[in-house]
């Protein structure tokens, strides 16, 4: 039983301690080489990585920690940068989902005390990539067999990251600050300096009521997950790490001038960004600086200026899973009911969005089939997936709650375009092999439902994702019963009809997550057309002579 987690109204969260570096070097002062953790109560502590700093955690509800106040940057002074006269008694938060209440804000201008202060992230840290997309994994409920992890939306199978952590899999993201002092008269005390990265998470469960039937309305309910007592924990971050940009013996006192603060994050097994309806992960960087703003007043009176930059981290697959672009999927069988026989094939398990993918289907019917074939249709369907739970003893159940979505993205009438196709009745035979997955776009029929494959572990209940998204190719050939003779009344009886749906499991990436399986574009060397020397070629030189050497030879007999 899971008695350290809350479901009220619209929440559930889970947490835990991964792996994580962090570092910082200034021009100014040399920064100290730290890493904070913070963990919330109910979280459980996962595995480290060999290569990372060990850390303290830190309950974010612990007594002795600072009390917390949600804010809107909106609000704040100088652009929404800037908290004035901050005593330092409170921890300040705030909703990191609601752009519009609080954006990104890179840079704060002082003119007053005559300083600017600038996040900035390298361009090649804004998107950063894990190639360690692991699409085969075992299924905890059938420990036996292992399949790619795709082709199932239960959330039982999931992937195993414990070979990306041994082969050091990571990514960093790095960046400076930027302070341009142009106070020319007094210098700016800044007593703290710190950057973080934050890994924000919201996981949704299904909440199942077993007193309730089957189709009873409140059978089932999606909620957010929220962590006890605090009653904001979705507002926090689920990992974070800390760099502390100023040493304990450096000098804090800047005169007129320019300084950078380079810093960098070392991230491993950290999760994949996304937002859905069902669960988002998303990151911020966020710069934190303290500075005074009047020093002789008793107490003195601060400022905390506070910057922050979005970030994007993505898994993608690896070099070794090129075989998936080249690996072809088959599916044949026979319809006993109107005597079908039926083969598909995809021209690849790999799809990548609004890239060109081929489908051929061949039908064949038994010469006394009763049925007619009427219409056919591709479409692409997404899964979203996400763990159930007991309402009343909050305990993990066996099954998942899914979400399905679909899109078609072929069809042909086949009685209206018989005669086009010239196809005969008893067998008929389509290739198309312009098909697209459209982008996840508003101007498409998907709009932002349609997401790449996405599976990320439960760190409340293990062995369970916490999010899986999974995509078919599902073909559907409708079929009719030969029209009967009418009544003796003359009305003709209604004719039946049937659907067989073929589902073919695939996966489903866009451009970043397929980048490794491309080799980049030959080009052909050109030889130039015109050779033309204006000088000779140098002479031969041998010693003091021009001349080539002259070898001579004995006959044998002398």
């Amino acid at each position: 039983m899971v008695d350290s987690i809350k479901f009220c109204g619209r929440t559930i969260r889970s947490l835990s301690i991964g792996s994580g570096t962090g570092s910082s070097q200034s021009s100014a002062s040399s920064g100290v080489k730290t890493c904070r953790w913070r963990r919330f109560s109910g979280s459980s502590i996962g595995s480290i990585g060999s290569n990372s700093i060990s850390a303290d955690t830190v309950d974010a509800d612990c007594p002795s920690g600072k009390p917390k106040k949600l804010i809107r940057l909106r609000n704040l002074k100088h652009g929404g940068t800037t908290i004035r006269n901050d005593s330092g008694q409170f921890e300040f938060f705030y909703n990191p989902l609601e752009i519009g209440t609080n954006p990104y804000n890179t840079k704060s201008l002082n003119k007053d005390h005559g300083f600017l202060i600038e996040l900035c992230i390298d361009p090649m840290s804004k998107d950063v990539y894990l190639a360690d997309l692991c699409i085969r994994g075992e299924n905890h409920l059938s420990p036996s067999r292992s399949s790619p992890i795709f082709a199932d939306p239960s959330i039982a199978l999931v992937p195993d990251r414990r070979g990306s952590l041994q082969s050091d899999f990571g990514v960093t993201i790095s960046g400076k600050i930027r302070m341009v002092v142009t106070n020319t008269k007094n210098a700016i005390y800044i007593e703290s300096h710190r950057v973080k990265l934050k890994c924000f998470i919201h996981q949704y469960v299904c909440m199942v009521d077993p007193d309730k039937k089957e189709n009873c309305a409140g059978k089932r309910t999606v909620k957010l997950c929220k962590d006890e007592p605090h009653e904001n924990a979705h507002m926090l971050p689920y990992k974070d790490i800390e760099v502390d940009l100023l040493s304990s013996d450096g000098s804090r006192y800047f005169s007129f001038g320019t300084y950078e603060f380079p810093f960098s994050f070392h991230l491993i097994d950290f999760p994949a960004s996304t937002l859905s309806y069902f669960g988002k992960t998303f990151y911020r960087v966020e710069s934190v600086l303290r500075v005074a703003k009047s020093l002789n007043s008793n107490p003195p009176t601060f400022d905390t200026v506070l910057l922050t930059d979005e970030v994007n981290v993505k898994r993608i697959l690896s070099s070794a899973d090129m075989n998936l672009k080249h690996e072809s999927v088959s599916l044949q069988g026979y319809w006993d009911k109107y005597q079908l026989t039926y083969n598909v094939m995809l021209n690849s398990r790999l799809m990548e969005m609004d890239v060109p993918f081929g489908v051929s289907l061949g039908l064949m019917k038994e010469r006394h089939s009763m049925g007619k074939i009427k219409h056919i249709s591709i479409c692409l369907a997404q899964s979203i997936s996400i763990p159930c739970v007991n309402s009343k003893t909050l305990e993990l159940l066996p099954t998942t709650y899914a979400s399905r979505n679909e899109v078609e993205l072929y069809q042909i009438d086949v009685e209206s375009d018989a005669e086009v196709l010239k196809q005969n009745e008893s067998f008929q035979y389509y290739e198309v092999d312009n098909l697209k997955i459209p982008p996840n776009d508003k101007k498409f029929r998907c709009k932002n439902w349609l997401k790449p494959f996405y599976c990320e572990m439960n760190t409340k209940f293990q062995g369970r994702a916490r999010l899986k998204i999974c995509h078919t190719i599902v073909i559907k050939i409708k079929l009719a019963d030969d029209e009967n003779p009418g009544s003796d009344d003359g009305e003709s009886s209604t004719r039946q009809t049937a659907c067989l749906s073929l589902k073919m499991p695939v996966l489903l990436v866009d451009q970043d997550m397929a980048n490794n399986l491309s080799l980049p574009p030959y080009n052909k060397d050109t030889t130039p057309t015109d050779l033309s020397f204006i000088d000779d070629p140098p002479a031969y030189h041998h010693g003091d002579s021009i001349e080539p050497p002259k070898y001579w030879t004995s006959d044998s007999g002398s």
